[in-house]
Protein backbone atom coordinates (compact mmCIF):
# COMPACT_ATOMS: atom_id res chain seq x y z
CA UNK A 1 0.00 0.00 0.00
CA UNK A 2 1.55 3.90 -1.15
CA UNK A 3 2.47 5.69 1.75
CA UNK A 4 0.54 8.65 2.17
CA UNK A 5 1.68 12.22 1.55
CA UNK A 6 0.96 14.26 4.15
CA UNK A 7 1.89 17.43 2.69
CA UNK A 8 -0.97 17.86 0.03
CA UNK A 9 -3.25 18.31 3.30
CA UNK A 10 -0.78 20.24 4.99
CA UNK A 11 -1.03 22.94 2.09
CA UNK A 12 -4.61 22.42 2.17
CA UNK A 13 -5.23 23.04 5.92
CA UNK A 14 -3.29 25.94 6.07
CA UNK A 15 -5.07 27.78 2.64
CA UNK A 16 -8.60 26.89 4.63
CA UNK A 17 -7.76 28.20 8.48
CA UNK A 18 -5.98 31.43 6.90
CA UNK A 19 -9.05 32.24 4.62
CA UNK A 20 -11.50 31.83 7.55
CA UNK A 21 -9.08 33.87 10.06
CA UNK A 22 -8.92 36.31 7.16
CA UNK A 23 -12.49 36.47 6.33
CA UNK A 24 -14.83 35.87 8.81
CA UNK A 25 -18.40 37.52 10.38
CA UNK A 26 -16.51 40.15 12.52
CA UNK A 27 -17.27 40.25 15.87
CA UNK A 28 -19.10 42.26 18.14
CA UNK A 29 -16.28 43.71 19.24
CA UNK A 30 -15.30 44.80 15.94
CA UNK A 31 -19.05 46.17 15.59
CA UNK A 32 -18.06 49.12 17.75
CA UNK A 33 -14.94 50.51 15.97
CA UNK A 34 -17.24 50.87 12.96
CA UNK A 35 -19.39 54.12 11.97
CA UNK A 36 -22.08 54.79 14.44
CA UNK A 37 -25.66 55.22 12.98
CA UNK A 38 -27.17 58.03 15.37
CA UNK A 39 -27.50 56.84 18.64
CA UNK A 40 -28.43 53.24 17.69
CA UNK A 41 -26.38 51.06 20.72
CA UNK A 42 -23.43 49.19 19.72
CA UNK A 43 -24.89 45.71 20.41
CA UNK A 44 -28.19 46.58 18.24
CA UNK A 45 -25.87 47.64 15.50
CA UNK A 46 -23.85 44.22 15.93
CA UNK A 47 -26.88 42.20 16.12
CA UNK A 48 -28.68 43.75 12.77
CA UNK A 49 -25.29 43.26 10.82
CA UNK A 50 -24.91 39.57 11.85
CA UNK A 51 -28.99 39.34 10.61
CA UNK A 52 -28.35 40.80 7.26
CA UNK A 53 -25.58 38.93 6.62
CA UNK A 54 -27.20 35.45 7.26
CA UNK A 55 -29.85 36.43 5.31
CA UNK A 56 -27.36 36.81 2.04
CA UNK A 57 -28.15 34.86 -0.74
CA UNK A 58 -27.03 31.42 -1.04
CA UNK A 59 -23.47 32.01 -3.02
CA UNK A 60 -22.38 34.83 -0.39
CA UNK A 61 -23.22 32.96 2.20
CA UNK A 62 -20.62 30.22 1.76
CA UNK A 63 -18.85 32.89 0.46
CA UNK A 64 -15.54 33.70 2.94
CA UNK A 65 -15.30 37.31 1.93
CA UNK A 66 -18.81 37.67 2.66
CA UNK A 67 -18.81 36.31 6.05
CA UNK A 68 -16.13 37.75 7.17
CA UNK A 69 -16.42 40.86 6.04
CA UNK A 70 -19.64 42.93 7.18
CA UNK A 71 -19.95 46.02 6.99
CA UNK A 72 -22.60 48.79 8.34
CA UNK A 73 -22.61 52.03 6.17
CA UNK A 74 -23.92 55.32 7.48
CA UNK A 75 -27.03 56.70 5.29
CA UNK A 76 -29.14 59.49 5.26
CA UNK A 77 -31.89 58.68 8.33
CA UNK A 78 -29.29 58.13 10.39
CA UNK A 79 -30.27 56.45 13.64
CA UNK A 80 -32.63 53.92 12.17
CA UNK A 81 -31.89 49.94 11.99
CA UNK A 82 -33.00 49.36 8.80
CA UNK A 83 -30.38 51.90 6.97
CA UNK A 84 -27.68 49.82 7.88
CA UNK A 85 -26.11 48.16 4.42
CA UNK A 86 -24.07 45.05 4.45
CA UNK A 87 -21.42 45.15 2.31
CA UNK A 88 -18.96 41.99 1.39
CA UNK A 89 -15.72 41.85 -0.68
CA UNK A 90 -17.38 42.13 -4.07
CA UNK A 91 -20.40 43.94 -3.20
CA UNK A 92 -18.63 47.03 -1.99
CA UNK A 93 -17.45 49.74 -3.85
CA UNK A 94 -13.51 50.76 -4.56
CA UNK A 95 -13.19 53.03 -2.12
CA UNK A 96 -14.45 50.64 0.66
CA UNK A 97 -12.71 46.95 -0.51
CA UNK A 98 -9.73 47.86 1.26
CA UNK A 99 -11.83 48.74 4.42
CA UNK A 100 -13.27 45.29 4.04
CA UNK A 101 -9.80 44.06 3.29
CA UNK A 102 -8.34 45.36 6.71
CA UNK A 103 -11.33 45.14 9.52
CA UNK A 104 -9.70 41.79 10.37
CA UNK A 105 -6.12 43.36 10.96
CA UNK A 106 -5.38 45.93 14.53
CA UNK A 107 -3.46 48.84 12.54
CA UNK A 108 -1.68 50.92 14.43
CA UNK A 109 -1.50 54.84 14.86
CA UNK A 110 -0.13 54.90 11.69
CA UNK A 111 -2.28 53.73 10.03
CA UNK A 112 -5.52 54.42 11.37
CA UNK A 113 -4.98 57.46 12.91
CA UNK A 114 -5.11 59.07 16.34
CA UNK A 115 -3.06 60.04 19.98
CA UNK A 116 -0.37 59.10 21.97
CA UNK A 117 0.49 60.38 25.14
CA UNK A 118 3.96 59.58 26.84
CA UNK A 119 3.15 60.21 30.41
CA UNK A 120 5.86 60.31 33.59
CA UNK A 121 4.44 59.27 37.17
CA UNK A 122 5.90 61.68 39.95
CA UNK A 123 7.02 60.73 43.61
CA UNK A 124 4.26 62.55 45.99
CA UNK A 125 6.44 62.60 49.65
CA UNK A 126 5.88 62.18 52.13
CA UNK A 127 3.39 59.84 51.56
CA UNK A 128 4.69 57.88 48.20
CA UNK A 129 9.00 59.06 48.10
CA UNK A 130 9.53 56.71 44.97
CA UNK A 131 8.01 55.30 42.72
CA UNK A 132 7.29 51.76 42.66
CA UNK A 133 6.09 48.68 40.76
CA UNK A 134 3.24 48.90 43.28
CA UNK A 135 2.27 52.20 42.25
CA UNK A 136 2.84 51.92 38.30
CA UNK A 137 0.66 49.49 38.75
CA UNK A 138 -2.21 51.89 40.35
CA UNK A 139 -1.79 54.30 37.74
CA UNK A 140 -1.80 51.80 35.11
CA UNK A 141 -5.40 50.77 36.38
CA UNK A 142 -6.80 54.25 36.96
CA UNK A 143 -5.92 55.18 32.94
CA UNK A 144 -6.70 52.23 31.86
CA UNK A 145 -10.50 52.86 33.59
CA UNK A 146 -10.34 56.40 32.17
CA UNK A 147 -9.39 55.76 29.02
CA UNK A 148 -12.22 53.08 28.39
CA UNK A 149 -14.81 55.68 29.57
CA UNK A 150 -13.83 57.48 26.57
CA UNK A 151 -15.13 54.98 24.57
CA UNK A 152 -11.91 54.45 22.15
CA UNK A 153 -12.06 51.12 21.03
CA UNK A 154 -8.44 49.14 20.88
CA UNK A 155 -6.62 51.56 23.29
CA UNK A 156 -3.42 50.20 24.71
CA UNK A 157 -1.36 51.60 27.72
CA UNK A 158 2.27 49.97 27.76
CA UNK A 159 4.99 50.31 30.77
CA UNK A 160 7.79 52.22 29.78
CA UNK A 161 10.88 52.00 31.75
CA UNK A 162 10.39 52.20 35.71
CA UNK A 163 7.88 55.46 36.15
CA UNK A 164 6.51 55.86 32.45
CA UNK A 165 3.58 54.73 30.47
CA UNK A 166 2.99 54.76 27.03
CA UNK A 167 -0.75 55.28 25.95
CA UNK A 168 -1.87 55.04 22.46
CA UNK A 169 -5.71 55.88 21.53
CA UNK A 170 -6.41 55.35 17.65
CA UNK A 171 -9.17 56.79 16.36
CA UNK A 172 -9.64 59.14 18.77
CA UNK A 173 -11.75 62.58 18.11
CA UNK A 174 -10.89 64.71 20.98
CA UNK A 175 -7.22 64.79 21.97
CA UNK A 176 -7.67 67.73 24.66
CA UNK A 177 -10.26 65.80 26.00
CA UNK A 178 -7.93 62.79 26.97
CA UNK A 179 -5.30 64.48 27.86
CA UNK A 180 -7.45 66.55 30.90
CA UNK A 181 -8.93 63.45 32.08
CA UNK A 182 -5.96 61.17 31.78
CA UNK A 183 -3.71 63.73 33.39
CA UNK A 184 -5.68 65.06 36.70
CA UNK A 185 -5.03 63.50 39.62
CA UNK A 186 -8.58 63.72 40.48
CA UNK A 187 -8.59 63.25 44.36
CA UNK A 188 -12.03 64.13 46.31
CA UNK A 189 -11.94 65.18 49.49
CA UNK A 190 -14.38 65.77 52.23
CA UNK A 191 -13.21 68.33 54.63
CA UNK A 192 -14.74 70.42 57.43
CA UNK A 193 -14.40 73.73 58.19
CA UNK A 194 -11.88 74.81 61.52
CA UNK A 195 -11.17 78.12 62.73
CA UNK A 196 -7.10 77.89 64.50
CA UNK A 197 -5.34 81.25 65.38
CA UNK A 198 -8.42 83.13 64.04
CA UNK A 199 -8.32 81.76 60.75
CA UNK A 200 -10.74 79.73 58.57
CA UNK A 201 -9.64 76.28 57.54
CA UNK A 202 -10.39 72.97 55.92
CA UNK A 203 -8.89 70.09 58.02
CA UNK A 204 -9.34 66.89 56.36
CA UNK A 205 -12.19 64.27 57.26
CA UNK A 206 -9.94 60.70 56.01
CA UNK A 207 -13.12 60.26 53.55
CA UNK A 208 -11.85 60.51 49.48
CA UNK A 209 -13.72 59.69 46.36
CA UNK A 210 -12.12 56.06 47.27
CA UNK A 211 -14.76 55.21 49.49
CA UNK A 212 -17.57 55.62 46.25
CA UNK A 213 -19.04 53.05 45.03
CA UNK A 214 -20.73 55.01 42.29
CA UNK A 215 -21.03 58.70 40.89
CA UNK A 216 -23.50 59.65 38.32
CA UNK A 217 -24.16 63.25 36.43
CA UNK A 218 -27.61 64.37 36.40
CA UNK A 219 -29.08 66.88 35.00
CA UNK A 220 -30.76 69.94 37.89
CA UNK A 221 -34.14 70.42 37.26
CA UNK A 222 -34.83 72.80 34.37
CA UNK A 223 -31.65 71.25 32.53
CA UNK A 224 -29.37 74.43 32.64
CA UNK A 225 -27.18 72.89 34.90
CA UNK A 226 -25.96 69.46 36.48
CA UNK A 227 -24.90 67.84 39.59
CA UNK A 228 -23.00 64.63 40.36
CA UNK A 229 -24.53 62.10 42.69
CA UNK A 230 -23.14 59.71 44.36
CA UNK A 231 -23.01 57.08 46.23
CA UNK A 232 -21.06 55.34 49.19
CA UNK A 233 -19.37 52.01 49.65
CA UNK A 234 -20.73 50.04 52.81
CA UNK A 235 -17.71 51.53 54.83
CA UNK A 236 -17.68 54.66 53.48
CA UNK A 237 -21.78 55.25 54.17
CA UNK A 238 -20.89 54.44 57.78
CA UNK A 239 -17.72 57.27 57.14
CA UNK A 240 -20.27 59.92 55.69
CA UNK A 241 -23.17 58.96 58.46
CA UNK A 242 -21.24 59.54 61.22
CA UNK A 243 -19.18 62.78 59.89
CA UNK A 244 -22.77 64.70 59.22
CA UNK A 245 -23.81 63.35 62.22
CA UNK A 246 -21.11 65.06 64.02
CA UNK A 247 -21.27 68.53 61.82
CA UNK A 248 -25.15 68.87 62.12
CA UNK A 249 -25.17 72.86 61.84
CA UNK A 250 -21.68 72.85 60.44
CA UNK A 251 -19.80 73.40 57.18
CA UNK A 252 -18.93 70.71 54.77
CA UNK A 253 -16.48 71.33 52.24
CA UNK A 254 -16.32 68.86 48.59
CA UNK A 255 -12.38 69.17 46.78
CA UNK A 256 -10.91 67.45 43.95
CA UNK A 257 -7.21 67.59 43.62
CA UNK A 258 -7.44 70.65 46.18
CA UNK A 259 -9.81 72.83 44.85
CA UNK A 260 -13.31 73.50 45.70
CA UNK A 261 -15.81 71.77 43.56
CA UNK A 262 -17.80 74.94 43.63
CA UNK A 263 -17.95 77.25 40.85
CA UNK A 264 -18.98 81.00 40.74
CA UNK A 265 -22.16 82.56 38.82
CA UNK A 266 -19.47 83.21 36.37
CA UNK A 267 -18.63 79.42 36.15
CA UNK A 268 -15.03 79.74 37.36
CA UNK A 269 -14.07 77.80 39.84
CA UNK A 270 -14.07 79.43 42.89
CA UNK A 271 -10.49 79.65 45.47
CA UNK A 272 -10.33 78.02 48.77
CA UNK A 273 -10.50 81.29 50.14
CA UNK A 274 -13.90 82.22 48.94
CA UNK A 275 -15.12 78.71 49.18
CA UNK A 276 -17.79 78.44 52.02
CA UNK A 277 -19.35 74.86 51.53
CA UNK A 278 -22.10 73.28 52.59
CA UNK A 279 -23.73 73.54 55.84
CA UNK A 280 -25.08 69.87 56.95
CA UNK A 281 -28.67 70.35 58.20
CA UNK A 282 -29.49 66.52 59.34
CA UNK A 283 -27.35 63.21 59.13
CA UNK A 284 -27.06 61.50 56.07
CA UNK A 285 -27.45 57.77 57.01
CA UNK A 286 -28.28 56.62 53.44
CA UNK A 287 -24.82 56.72 52.07
CA UNK A 288 -25.98 59.04 49.03
CA UNK A 289 -25.24 62.55 48.52
CA UNK A 290 -24.65 65.12 45.65
CA UNK A 291 -21.73 67.11 44.39
CA UNK A 292 -23.51 70.90 42.93
CA UNK A 293 -21.65 73.67 41.67
CA UNK A 294 -22.89 74.89 38.75
CA UNK A 295 -21.38 72.49 36.14
CA UNK A 296 -21.96 71.92 32.32
CA UNK A 297 -22.72 68.48 31.15
CA UNK A 298 -19.79 67.73 30.05
CA UNK A 299 -18.18 69.04 33.12
CA UNK A 300 -20.34 66.48 35.31
CA UNK A 301 -20.11 63.55 33.10
CA UNK A 302 -15.67 64.24 33.42
CA UNK A 303 -16.36 64.67 36.88
CA UNK A 304 -18.55 61.44 37.01
CA UNK A 305 -15.71 59.49 34.89
CA UNK A 306 -12.67 60.56 37.25
CA UNK A 307 -14.72 59.46 40.35
CA UNK A 308 -15.42 56.13 38.83
CA UNK A 309 -12.22 55.29 37.90
CA UNK A 310 -10.49 56.38 40.99
CA UNK A 311 -7.58 58.51 41.81
CA UNK A 312 -3.88 58.53 40.69
CA UNK A 313 -1.53 57.17 43.40
CA UNK A 314 0.42 59.62 42.43
CA UNK A 315 0.43 62.74 40.37
CA UNK A 316 1.39 62.19 35.96
CA UNK A 317 2.81 64.33 33.98
CA UNK A 318 2.51 64.16 29.88
CA UNK A 319 5.83 64.59 28.54
CA UNK A 320 4.99 63.95 24.87
CA UNK A 321 2.07 64.24 22.42
CA UNK A 322 1.93 62.34 19.10
CA UNK A 323 -1.51 63.02 17.13
CA UNK A 324 -1.90 61.48 13.90
CA UNK A 325 -4.96 62.66 11.41
CA UNK A 326 -6.94 60.08 9.78
CA UNK A 327 -6.21 61.42 6.83
CA UNK A 328 -2.66 60.79 6.88
CA UNK A 329 -3.35 57.35 8.22
CA UNK A 330 -5.39 56.48 4.97
CA UNK A 331 -3.11 57.98 2.80
CA UNK A 332 -0.41 55.96 4.62
CA UNK A 333 -2.45 52.63 4.02
CA UNK A 334 -3.02 53.56 0.27
CA UNK A 335 0.80 53.56 0.05
CA UNK A 336 1.36 51.09 1.55
CA UNK A 337 -0.80 49.11 -0.21
CA UNK A 338 0.41 50.29 -3.65
CA UNK A 339 4.24 49.52 -2.19
CA UNK A 340 3.17 45.66 -1.40
CA UNK A 341 1.05 45.37 -4.24
CA UNK A 342 4.04 46.71 -6.58
CA UNK A 343 6.57 44.62 -4.65
CA UNK A 344 4.72 41.24 -4.66
CA UNK A 345 4.26 41.71 -8.63
CA UNK A 346 7.71 42.62 -10.05
CA UNK A 347 8.83 39.12 -7.54
CA UNK A 348 6.15 37.15 -9.34
CA UNK A 349 7.26 38.74 -12.79
CA UNK A 350 10.83 38.05 -12.44
CA UNK A 351 10.35 34.37 -11.12
CA UNK A 352 8.08 33.59 -14.19
CA UNK A 353 10.44 34.87 -16.81
CA UNK A 354 13.41 33.36 -14.74
CA UNK A 355 12.23 29.68 -14.17
CA UNK A 356 9.44 29.52 -16.41
CA UNK A 357 6.56 27.10 -14.85
CA UNK A 358 8.36 26.46 -11.70
CA UNK A 359 7.94 30.49 -11.21
CA UNK A 360 4.42 30.11 -11.51
CA UNK A 361 3.83 27.35 -8.47
CA UNK A 362 6.76 29.73 -6.97
CA UNK A 363 4.70 32.41 -7.27
CA UNK A 364 1.18 30.21 -6.23
CA UNK A 365 3.37 29.50 -3.06
CA UNK A 366 4.48 33.13 -2.26
CA UNK A 367 0.02 33.78 -2.95
CA UNK A 368 -0.07 30.93 0.18
CA UNK A 369 2.47 32.66 2.30
CA UNK A 370 0.97 36.29 1.92
CA UNK A 371 -2.53 34.61 3.38
CA UNK A 372 -0.99 32.94 5.84
CA UNK A 373 1.07 35.43 7.32
CA UNK A 374 -1.49 38.10 7.15
CA UNK A 375 -4.00 35.83 8.78
CA UNK A 376 -1.79 35.04 11.28
CA UNK A 377 -0.97 38.57 12.27
CA UNK A 378 -5.17 38.64 12.62
CA UNK A 379 -4.99 36.18 14.99
CA UNK A 380 -2.96 37.07 17.08
CA UNK A 381 -3.40 39.83 16.72
CA UNK A 382 -0.36 42.20 15.62
CA UNK A 383 -0.47 45.69 15.45
CA UNK A 384 0.18 46.90 12.02
CA UNK A 385 2.37 49.94 11.74
CA UNK A 386 4.45 51.49 8.71
CA UNK A 387 7.56 49.57 10.00
CA UNK A 388 5.53 46.49 10.34
CA UNK A 389 4.56 46.46 7.50
CA UNK A 390 8.14 47.45 5.86
CA UNK A 391 9.42 44.17 7.66
CA UNK A 392 6.26 42.03 6.13
CA UNK A 393 7.39 43.93 2.54
CA UNK A 394 10.70 42.63 2.86
CA UNK A 395 10.02 38.63 4.18
CA UNK A 396 7.73 38.77 0.72
CA UNK A 397 11.76 38.87 -1.22
CA UNK A 398 12.82 36.24 1.56
CA UNK A 399 10.53 34.13 0.62
CA UNK A 400 11.07 33.56 -2.62
CA UNK A 401 14.96 33.36 -1.89
CA UNK A 402 14.30 29.87 -0.67
CA UNK A 403 12.57 28.96 -4.45
CA UNK A 404 15.77 30.12 -5.60
CA UNK A 405 17.81 27.94 -3.71
CA UNK A 406 15.88 25.06 -4.39
CA UNK A 407 15.52 25.58 -8.23
CA UNK A 408 18.54 26.45 -9.04
CA UNK A 409 19.31 22.89 -6.92
CA UNK A 410 17.25 21.11 -9.15
CA UNK A 411 18.81 22.23 -12.48
CA UNK A 412 22.05 21.23 -10.92
CA UNK A 413 20.45 17.94 -10.67
CA UNK A 414 19.46 17.92 -14.02
CA UNK A 415 22.47 19.03 -15.45
CA UNK A 416 24.01 15.84 -13.97
CA UNK A 417 21.24 13.73 -15.84
CA UNK A 418 19.22 13.07 -12.96
CA UNK A 419 15.12 12.44 -14.04
CA UNK A 420 13.13 15.41 -12.65
CA UNK A 421 11.44 14.00 -9.69
CA UNK A 422 14.57 12.70 -8.11
CA UNK A 423 16.35 16.16 -9.46
CA UNK A 424 13.66 18.42 -7.49
CA UNK A 425 13.85 15.80 -4.24
CA UNK A 426 17.66 15.66 -4.19
CA UNK A 427 17.52 20.16 -4.87
CA UNK A 428 14.93 20.16 -1.44
CA UNK A 429 17.78 18.36 0.46
CA UNK A 430 20.72 19.90 -0.76
CA UNK A 431 19.35 23.65 -0.42
CA UNK A 432 17.64 23.09 3.07
CA UNK A 433 20.72 23.54 5.02
CA UNK A 434 21.38 26.75 3.26
CA UNK A 435 17.78 28.00 3.51
CA UNK A 436 17.28 26.95 7.19
CA UNK A 437 20.56 29.08 8.21
CA UNK A 438 19.67 31.76 6.52
CA UNK A 439 16.39 32.13 8.32
CA UNK A 440 17.82 31.18 11.89
CA UNK A 441 20.27 33.95 11.54
CA UNK A 442 17.30 35.76 9.99
CA UNK A 443 15.15 35.49 13.06
CA UNK A 444 18.23 35.59 15.51
CA UNK A 445 18.63 39.10 14.55
CA UNK A 446 15.04 39.87 14.50
CA UNK A 447 14.96 38.40 18.61
CA UNK A 448 17.39 40.95 19.48
CA UNK A 449 15.52 43.69 17.99
CA UNK A 450 12.70 42.38 19.82
CA UNK A 451 14.46 42.66 23.13
CA UNK A 452 16.46 45.69 22.49
CA UNK A 453 14.77 48.29 20.32
CA UNK A 454 12.32 51.04 20.24
CA UNK A 455 8.07 49.90 19.68
CA UNK A 456 8.19 51.06 16.13
CA UNK A 457 11.59 48.47 15.77
CA UNK A 458 9.51 45.70 17.85
CA UNK A 459 7.17 46.05 14.77
CA UNK A 460 9.50 45.55 12.24
CA UNK A 461 10.97 42.84 14.16
CA UNK A 462 7.74 41.15 14.87
CA UNK A 463 6.49 40.63 11.07
CA UNK A 464 9.85 40.13 9.88
CA UNK A 465 10.15 37.18 12.26
CA UNK A 466 6.73 35.62 11.65
CA UNK A 467 7.35 35.96 7.81
CA UNK A 468 10.47 34.09 8.02
CA UNK A 469 8.98 31.40 9.89
CA UNK A 470 5.72 31.16 7.30
CA UNK A 471 8.55 31.01 4.63
CA UNK A 472 9.99 27.82 5.62
CA UNK A 473 6.44 26.21 5.43
CA UNK A 474 6.12 27.44 2.22
CA UNK A 475 9.08 27.19 0.58
CA UNK A 476 9.63 23.38 1.92
CA UNK A 477 6.02 22.50 2.34
CA UNK A 478 3.90 24.26 -0.76
CA UNK A 479 6.07 24.61 -3.23
CA UNK A 480 7.58 20.71 -2.70
CA UNK A 481 3.63 19.69 -2.98
CA UNK A 482 2.52 22.04 -6.28
CA UNK A 483 5.94 20.93 -8.08
CA UNK A 484 4.68 17.03 -8.06
CA UNK A 485 1.53 18.14 -9.34
CA UNK A 486 2.83 19.46 -12.69
CA UNK A 487 3.87 17.44 -15.70
CA UNK A 488 7.25 16.21 -15.18
CA UNK A 489 9.45 17.61 -18.10
CA UNK A 490 12.09 19.03 -18.03
CA UNK A 491 11.40 21.69 -20.95
CA UNK A 492 8.78 23.28 -18.18
CA UNK A 493 12.03 23.38 -15.97
CA UNK A 494 13.41 25.95 -18.31
CA UNK A 495 15.82 23.30 -18.57
CA UNK A 496 16.28 21.68 -22.36
CA UNK A 497 20.27 20.98 -22.81
CA UNK A 498 22.62 18.47 -20.35
CA UNK A 499 25.60 19.71 -19.44
CA UNK A 500 27.49 18.37 -23.26
CA UNK A 501 25.17 20.34 -25.36
CA UNK A 502 22.81 17.56 -26.26
CA UNK A 503 19.15 17.85 -26.20
CA UNK A 504 17.25 16.83 -22.79
CA UNK A 505 14.89 14.26 -23.55
CA UNK A 506 11.81 13.93 -21.06
CA UNK A 507 10.94 11.53 -18.42
CA UNK A 508 8.74 9.51 -20.92
CA UNK A 509 11.84 9.16 -23.56
CA UNK A 510 13.99 8.27 -21.27
CA UNK A 511 11.58 5.41 -20.06
CA UNK A 512 11.24 4.66 -24.18
CA UNK A 513 14.76 5.01 -24.36
CA UNK A 514 15.70 2.41 -21.19
CA UNK A 515 17.97 5.59 -20.04
CA UNK A 516 15.48 6.63 -16.83
CA UNK A 517 17.39 6.78 -13.68
CA UNK A 518 15.85 4.86 -11.23
CA UNK A 519 14.64 6.30 -7.56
Amino acid sequence: MPKLDWKPFAVLLAFVLSMTTLFQIAPSETVKEWQRLGDLPPSEVAAEVEKRVTQLPGWDKMNFYAQEHALKQEKENAGKANNIQILTHFTAPWDKKDYCLFTSLKLGLDLRGGSQLLLRANPAPPQVPEITPQVMNGVETVINNRINSLGVAETMVQRAGKDRLIVEMPGIKDPQQAKDRIGTTALLEFKEMAVENGMRVWKDCKLTGADFKRAQATPMAGGSTWHVNFEFKDEGAKKFGALTKRLVGQQIGIFLDGEPTERGADGRPMSVAEYNGVTVREPILGGHGEITGSFTKDQAVDLAVKLNAGALPVPITILEERTVGATLGQDSIDKSLIAGLIGIAAVMIFMIVLYGLPGVVADVALILYTIATLAIFAYIPVTLTLAGIAGFILSIGMAVDANILIFERTKEELDNGKSLYTAIETGFKLAFSAIWDSNANSLIACAVLMMFGTSVVKGFAVTLALGVAVSMFTAITATRTLLHLIPRKVGLFGHKYDRKGNEKKTDSQQIMTGEATKL
